[in-house]
């Protein structure tokens, strides 16, 4: 009975510090990378170089991206899940595999760039879609 219940604790210890490691190393990583910019532009600046201009991000191209990466996610999880659990505990993976459905068609939203012309009068132009928003 003891022995379970320290079994238990250092599991649910060692959960949790694997979480804040992970966190806390994820945070220091992307300081550090931050810090590394900062610094190559503040040299740049200071060597009058020309400053890198930064490249165009498609929204689509990365909606995609992380709809196939959840979808995956997603039907790994049920699979993992399933093995260990049964079908009920399985039906978890469909979270993060609709979240995937739902970035691939955002994706495929984005990709529409012009809209057909009013049918009123117009000046000849295309009328372009607007940009979504990326949450």
């Amino acid at each position: 009975m003891q022995e379970d219940l320290i079994i238990g604790l250092a599991g649910t210890v060692g959960v949790f510090a694997f979480l804040i490691v992970t966190s806390v190393s994820a945070a220091w990583t992307i300081r550090h990378v931050t810090r590394l910019r900062a610094e190559t532009l503040r040299l740049a600046i200071e060597r009058g170089q020309p400053l890198p201009s930064a490249p165009p991000i498609d929204v689509a191209q990365r909606d995609a991206r992380r709809g196939v990466l959840a979808i995956a996610l997603g039907v790994g999880t049920a699979i993992a899940l399933g093995v260990m659990g049964g079908l009920e505990v399985a039906a978890l993976g469909a979270i993060p595999a609709v979240l995937g459905a739902g970035w691939l068609v955002t994706s495929r939203l984005g990709r529409a760039k012009q809209l057909p012309p009013p049918s009123g009068p117009s000046n000849g132009e295309p009328i372009e879609a607007p940009r979504h928003a990326v949450i």
